[in-house]
């Protein structure tokens, strides 16, 4: 008795691009599981005053890097990179003190068939 049916090579292959799916979707579920056990993803709350603070010391240890949020569009939908911009300018909104350390640069790709 076999548990497994007659495959061409063709339902090999997928059959194998499956399982190879389901074993990458399981991986990353347990690297963010692992990621969160061990601390490297934080749950508290941001504020101003603590984002003013990291600034600071930023800056007292030399660290003078701003934060670039590059958006590139290839013919992409308008909508999507409005929501994109937006959704900087509500967190620069909630949080002034990174109006000094985040900028936008938008660039449009051309592509040429």
């Amino acid at each position: 008795m076999r548990l497994a049916p007659d495959l061409t090579p063709v339902g090999w292959f997928l059959f194998g691009a499956m399982v190879l799916l389901i074993l990458t979707y399981l991986y990353f579920w347990w690297m963010v599981i692992k990621a969160s056990a061990h601390k490297h993803v934080s749950r508290e709350k941001v504020t101003n005053r603590k984002l003013t603070a990291s600034v600071a010391h930023a800056k007292r240890k030399g660290n003078t890097h701003r934060f670039l949020i590059q958006i590139t569009t290839k013919g992409g939908a308008l909508s999507v990179v409005q929501r994109g911009i937006d959704n900087v300018l509500a967190g620069v909104a909630r949080y002034p003190v990174l109006q000094k350390v985040v900028w936008v640069e938008l660039e449009r790709v051309r592509c040429s068939v």
